[in-house]
Formats: structure tokens, sequence, C-alpha cells
């Protein structure tokens, strides 16, 4: 496509009317519009993962089906798939539009206020649409709380007309995941019935007996709304349905037809595949019904990506997350509320790419409710959040979805396993790092992992630290690249049989040039004289030349043999043949 008919990339940009009447590229989602009008719920609630495009479509939404827009329907839904199958629904609706996405306050007051701004705001936008005689009355009236003005605007419209109003809330409960990431006081506070954020939904909910028609929340977990209980009930929480699996989120196929929109990429040499393959291994891996096979991409992401091929003719320089702390920031005050022992069997599962069981169904996380969470509640946040997914046809398993996701498990590996200070991995070194492990070089990786290893911790580490967490360490890092499929305790039966500590075996398609078995050894300072330090080394190596008589092990292509021995925090002997 010549670069003068090429589209801009629309990163950021969650106006759906200003994306399609600017020509902006756009990823046709509006067959979602016909399907959930059929979802048998007129109160839908939808969860998905930061960054995923929850914003785009509420905006889509109040494009559609508000009434006060329909002179612009035409022209914003011109060749979109709802703009040849239009539903009678489509414009018949007046809009309340409430986006919580910019409420930040940590202070519980203060907090309040905010929230109770927002909807102040989304009414006054109400208003400017479908003025009212007596709206002074609620636009600068003094109200005491969110819920006392929602049902003063409420009680205003049922006057007017019945079950005319189609609200549309965005991003429900990003506050109060900030919240409940610092101060789960404060969280319980909000969501228990005295608090600010469940009389607000009462009211909601009461609205549907005379006024409100049809309801749509998004969110990023279930949390507030579970732990609300009976404030907002009537919900069906549609996360996990197969008809919404690809609703938020590029498809491959999709991202494929996106690419030649916004990217002359033969001038770089390159080809679809490559970026596409790229993106794959960082973004995608997503399954939110494990009925479908298809897996998305963080759409977000990938814009990102392509907006900075788009402008600099190459990648950015780190793919990941700008936003990564936040997420872990969550991530960690979810998993403080498990059990210890069950959070880092899960965290080490997950680095090493393994399956976790799972229950099968999400679980309700009340926290009014609950001191603490189990197993079955934890990883049903892990999933709401992104960090794990449903396995292939399997909804008894959860799987980490892409490197960009181990990358956060690993640092919280490192910060509350291993306890490192700081521990600064995004880095261009590790990345190059990681390239030449895919060449068949794995020194660089092993070297930088460890020296950041050993400058990021503290002398308290040498108390609790033992084989295995070095073997976590480097299955950490050898799992940032999807490229090989690593494996730890795996088992080698026959007259040589043993426990191999870490098999990373190249994957299906990748550019892998060899296999690698790594033996790892560890001696605490005390003990790790000359004749310990040998003994350790003389073992390792007769353990690989056991191993690497099994079938499966011949089979493997340039296997590479590597042996490390660590004494304390120290990367001492690293040989590899």
């Amino acid at each position: 496509m010549p670069e003068t008919q090429l589209k801009l990339t629309p990163y950021g940009n969650a106006d759906f009317a200003y994306i399609r009447e600017e020509g902006m590229a756009y990823v046709d989602k509006t067959q979602f519009i016909e399907v959930l009008e059929r979802c048998g719920s007129n109160y839908p609630f939808i969860v998905r993962p930061r960054r995923f495009g929850k914003t785009l479509s509420t905006n889509m939404l109040e494009a559609y089906y508000d009434e006060a827009a329909a002179d612009q329907f035409d022209r914003v839904f011109a060749g979109t798939y709802i703009g040849s199958h239009k539903t009678p629904l489509a414009s018949q609706f007046r809009v309340l539009h409430l986006d919580f996405s910019g409420i930040a306050s940590p202070n519980h007051q203060v907090l309040a206020e905010e929230f109770q701004e927002t909807v102040l705001s989304g009414v006054r936008s109400y208003f400017q649409r479908y003025p009212h005689p007596e709206q002074n009355e609620v636009l600068k009236g003094t109200f005491p709380s969110a819920s006392a003005l929602i049902s003063r605007f409420f009680s205003l419209l049922t006057e007017e007309f019945p079950r005319k109003l189609y609200v549309i809330i965005d991003e429900y409960d990003q506050f109060a995941n900030e919240v409940l990431s610092q101060d789960l006081v404060h969280f319980k506070a909000m969501t228990s019935s005295e608090g600010f954020l469940k009389n607000f939904f009462t009211k909601l909910k009461a609205a549907t007996n005379r006024l409100v028609s049809r309801i749509f929340i998004t969110g990023v977990t279930s949390i507030s709304l579970d732990s609300m209980t009976s404030g907002f009930s009537i919900s069906t929480n549609i996360t996990t349905f197969p008809a919404f699996a690809d609703l938020y989120g590029f498809t491959e196929a999709e991202l494929r037809e996106l690419v030649p929109q916004v990217l002359d990429i033969s001038k770089w040499g390159l080809n679809v595949d490559d970026l596409v393959a790229r993106m794959r291994e960082w973004y995608n891996g997503y399954r939110f019904s494990p009925q479908n096979e298809t897996t998305v991409f963080n759409p977000t992401m990938c814009l990102s990506y392509l907006l900075t091929w788009q402008n600099l003719g190459e990648e950015p320089d780190t793919l990941l997350d700008p936003n990564l702390g936040q997420d872990l920031n969550k991530i960690e005050k979810i998993l403080s509320l498990g059990d210890a022992s069950f959070v880092r069997q899960t965290v080490e599962k997950a680095l090493r790419r393994e399956p976790i069981p799972f229950a099968g169904r999400l679980k309700p996380l009340n926290l009014n409710q609950e001191t603490q969470l189990d197993g079955s509640s934890l990883l049903s946040a892990m999933f709401y959040l992104g960090f794990l997914t449903y396995a292939a046809g399997n909804n008894r398993e959860l799987v980490i979805p892409n490197r960009a996701v181990s990358i956060q498990f690993f640092e919280y590996f490192l910060k509350h396993v291993l306890q490192t200070e700081q521990y600064e991995f995004v880095a261009t070194d590790f990345l190059e790092a990681l390239d030449a492990l895919v060449a068949g070089n794995p020194e660089p990786l092993f070297r930088v992992t460890c020296d950041r290893f050993t400058a990021a911790s503290g002398l308290h580490a040498y108390a609790h630290l033992k084989e295995s967490d070095f073997q976590t360490l480097l299955i950490g890092a050898f799992s940032f690249t999807n490229a090989y499929t690593v494996t730890s305790e795996v088992e080698v039966r026959g007259e040589d049989r043993g426990f191999i500590d870490i098999l990373a075996v190249p994957t299906v398609g990748s550019r892998a040039q060899s296999a690698y078995l790594v033996e790892v050894k560890y001696l605490s300072p005390k003990n790790a004289t000359d004749q310990a330090k040998s003994d350790a080394i003389v073992e390792a190596k007769s353990q690989i030349s056991r191993y690497e008589k099994a079938d499966d092990l011949k089979r493997l292509p340039n296997l590479k043999r590597i042996v490390v021995l660590f004494v304390g925090l120290k990367l001492e002997m690293l040989e590899i043949y």
C-alpha cells in the first residue's frame, strides 16, 4: 500500500466517532453489538485486563444507541458490520455514560468526592444532549453523596419517560483496584453496606424497575461487584461467554489485516509474518473462554508497537508495557491475601510455563466476607487481571499468556521469594542476551541474570536461599522468550534415572538453534571449600552424562550441557559444553 494511503494508528485514542470520522485504522468489533443484544441479559457485565480497548467499546455502544447521535449514525458506522446489519434498537435510547477511569485519589474522603464529581460530569453531558427544565436542580444542587445525586437525576427522568435510559459504565472498578492495592480496610469501607460505591449501585439497581432499560458495565476484576453482594445482584457476568471471547483484543487474523493498513513494511525489508511473530510472543496468548481455540493479542500494546514502527521505522527500545509496575502492585496485594505457600507454588509453576490446576469456574471474590482468599479465589483474580489465562480447550488449567507477563511473574519472584531490593532486567543487554540464547550462545543470559541478582540482593538473602531458588531464577530468565519450552525436575527413567534440573527445548517453529540441559548446584559460603566445589561440579557432570543417554534427549537438536555453581549469591562457575 503506498505510504500516502496509510492510515493513522489510533494508539491512545478511544473516541470511536473521531476514529471513524477521521479514517483512522480500526479493527471492526461492531458485530458484537448484535451479539450483545442476544446474550440473554439487559445488564451484562464484562471484565478484561487493563489496556484491552474497553473504553473504545463503551464509546462505540454510546454512538450506536444514543438518540442524540442518530444524525451521525450513517457516517460513523459506514463500512462496518453493524452499519449494514442495523438492529431495531439502534438510536433508540438516551444514554448516561459514566467513565470512572480517571479517579485516582488514595484519600477516602477525596475519593468519594471525585466519584461524585465523575457522576455529575456524566449527568452534565446527558443534559447537554437532552435538556430538562429542572436540570439545574441536579447540576447546581448540593448533594451529600453520589447516590443522592443519581437518585435525584433518576427521579427527574422517571417523571418524563419510562424505561428509556441506557446506562454505560466504563472501568467501574479502576479506582477501587488502586485502593485495594494500598489499603484493604479502605476498600472494604467503599463496598460495604454503608460505602459510597455500594450505595450508588443500589440506586442504579432500583432504577431498573421503571427507568433504566439496559446497563453495560466494564471493569478489570469482579472483586468490587462481588464484594457489594446485593448492591448490584442483577448483573450477568459475561466475561467467559464464548460469544465474547474476542470482543476485546485482536485475533491474529485481525492483526494481519491491520498491519498493512498502517505500515509500508516492504521498505524495511520486513513482512507481516515478521511483525506478527514478534507481537505474538510478547502480547498474545489470552484465551477468555476455554471453549475458544483462538487467542487474542493485547490491542493497546500492539498499537503502541506499530506506532513506533510507523514513526521511527524500528521496533521500540523495550517491548514491555510502561505500566508494568502498576499492574505488579495490584497482583502483589491480591497475592498477599492468600496462603504464602500456595502463592509461591503458583508463581514458580507460572514461570516454568507449567499448567496450573483450576476449579473450572471463576469464583466470586467477596472481600467483605473473606479475610483470606483461598486458592481458587486467587487464581480467579489472576485470570481477571490477565496474569493467567485458560489453557487451550481446558477450563481446568490456567497458563501464563505471554512473555510480557512472564516478566511480571519473574519480578514478583525476585522481589518476594528471593527478596531482592531492585532487579533491573528490562534493558538492552538482557534482551541481547535473549537473542544470543536463541542463536545458540547461552552464556550472556546466565551472566547478566546472575550478576544482576547478586547486585540486587543483600546479606539477608543467605538465610533462606536454596538450590531450587536458583533453578527458578534461571527458569525465569529462559521463560522471557517463547522460543523455548522450559521444564524443571524432568524425570529420566531407566538405569540412568534421575531428575534434570532444567531442560529447555526449542518450540515448534522457533528460531532457536540449540536445546539446553542445565544442572544447578548451590553451596553456602561456609560450606564452599575447594573440595566441596570440586565435588559439586563432578556430580553435576556425572548427572548430565547419565541423563543425555536417554532416548528423548538423544533426539534433541544440538544439545548443549550447562553446569552452574552458585556459592552464596555469587555465580562461582559456568561451564558450557
